[in-house]
């Protein structure tokens, strides 16, 4: 008779006595719970063996200014290290005992007063931390346009309006065209073939070197009083595909868009929704979810400080995939948050601006895939725009940077209807871009304009086509670089 014993993932046993059996089943019991225990508050690193003698426990908690818990904090006790999970919790283990000096770092964040706490045998110490945001200045394009006709392809001209804010939220004033510089472009090969450098094409690989004609901007003006402010409906649309977790680890977005809600002005109105595939996600609904219900009606508030919690929830929802254009709008354009936006804007006052700012550090993984996909995407971007137009509803993109953004997208999708690119090359960039956001968004934003000329080979810079670029903005207090995106067309 086989009395072999079969365990699900280690398939059959030796034959043994009946008490060998057991014991066996037993001991791998054991260790599959012990395994099972390994995740959740970040915990020093004690193998899975009891604790030794002489040592206890630190349970810290870290929060923000708003105190939402903080991700991805390093807690440090002597040469024990924790790391604090979604919850903004982590458990120090086997600390010596007695009095110990513990502390609180990460990226992003400045390091709070180190703490000191007594720690007893076997028992636990608790600390909490509260740690401020660095916040640095940052910048966006908006409104690129062609400047004067085309010629034989060697000559293109552009106007572009940059925005540039410091580190307290604030616009910067008076700086001049030696602040700005827009670099020559050279093609090259890299991890992503398909995404050109300096011209996008028809189709992809190809691209063309160019060169700046002028060291500075041709034409140069501060425009430093603004139209607005004009009320505004905004829908804020979020990207929650499982690289966020990664390209902003502390949840700086979060943070950030708070400070944006808490300056909503009376008469303004604000949704919030976010975006990710089915696949090993965490939002309910495949498409776009909307808070702080879902299922429900898509509704916009005044009262931006509603959406906190709804804010905080994100910060654990990050899974799955990047359906970028079909969260703005589907291909039948019968869903999506321009839609959403449009069909629930109320309709007066008559000058009421109606905007999607769409927040994402990557690119739509879907019209990506496929073989011949590169036309594709630029014509989804395309079917976007148009049906933002045909809305009168402006598009407004954030991008973070990571190894997967695709900037040339997130550009076109706002240049191409009079909306900003805002970049953060850090998660710290995105406080200053969110502070200003009800500025940008109530048209009361001054910007700087100015020309620019690039030159390449005959017949490269013709309709059809887009010049990509990359803008250095040095404010003596700051420097950054700004990606831009402009159509090729005729005036």
């Amino acid at each position: 008779m086989d009395n072999r014993v079969s365990v699900e993932g280690f398939g059959p046993m030796s034959s043994l006595s009946l008490a060998s059996r057991s014991l066996r089943v037993i001991a791998l019991a054991a260790a599959l719970a012990l395994t099972a225990c390994g995740g959740g508050g970040g915990g020093g690193d004690d193998g899975g063996n009891p604790p030794p003698p002489d040592t206890g426990e630190i349970a810290a908690t870290v929060v923000d200014q708003f105190d939402a818990p903080i991700n991805g904090v390093t807690i440090t006790a002597g040469s024990r290290t924790a790391t604090t999970g979604s919850a903004g919790t982590a458990t120090v283990t086997q600390v010596p005992t007695g009095s110990v000096s513990v502390t609180a770092s990460a990226d992003g964040l400045a390091d709070p007063p180190a703490q000191t706490v007594t720690v007893t045998q076997g028992g636990t110490a608790n600390v909490e931390f509260t740690m401020q945001r660095v916040i640095e200045a940052a910048g966006g394009i908006s409104k690129a346009r062609v400047e004067d006709p085309l010629t034989d392809g060697s000559t293109f001209t552009f106007r572009i309006g940059v925005i540039v804010i410091d580190e307290n939220f604030n616009p910067v004033p008076g700086l001049t065209a030696s602040a700005f510089s827009l670099a020559n472009c050279t093609p090259v090969t890299g991890e992503f073939p398909e995404r050109p450098d300096c011209v996008r094409f028809g189709s992809p690989g190809d691209d063309a070197p160019y060169t700046v004609a002028n060291a500075t901007p041709a034409e140069f003006q501060e425009i430093a009083d603004p139209p607005g402010p004009v009320p505004y409906a905004a829908g804020l649309l979020f990207d929650s595909s499982a690289s966020i977790a990664d390209s902003d680890p502390t949840d700086a977005r979060i943070f950030a868009t708070k400070e944006y809600l808490n300056d909503v002005a009376a008469g303004d109105l604000v949704m919030l929704a976010a975006f990710a595939d089915q696949e090993a996600r965490q939002l309910p609904n495949e498409g776009v979810n909307f808070f702080p219900c879902d299922p429900c009606t898509p509704s916009f508030t005044s009262d931006g400080n509603s959406l906190f919690g709804s804010l905080d929830a994100l910060a654990t929802l990050e899974g799955g995939g990047t359906p970028l254009y079909d969260s703005l709008a589907t291909s039948d354009g019968l869903t999506g948050m321009i839609i959403s936006v449009d069909d629930e804007a109320p309709t007066t006052p008559a000058n009421l601006r109606k905007a999607v700012v769409l927040f994402s550090d990557g690119q739509d993984i879907y019209c990506a895939e496929p073989p011949g996909s590169f036309q594709f995407c630029t014509d989804r971007r395309r079917d976007v725009v148009t049906e933002a137009e045909a809305r009168e509803v402006d598009i407004f993109t954030i991008g973070l940077q990571s190894d997967n953004i695709d900037s040339l997208a997130m550009a076109e999708l706002a240049l191409r209807n009079g909306g900003s690119y805002l970049f953060a090359e850090r998660p710290t960039q995105l406080l200053s871009i969110f502070g200003i956001l009800d500025r940008l968004l109530a048209e009361d934003m001054p910007t700087y304009e100015m020309v620019w000329t690039v030159n390449a080979a005959g017949g490269t810079l013709i309709p059809g086509r887009a010049v990509i670029g990359e803008l250095t903005v040095d404010t003596g207090a700051a420097t950054f670089t700004l990606p831009l995106a402009v159509q090729i067309q005729q005036p």
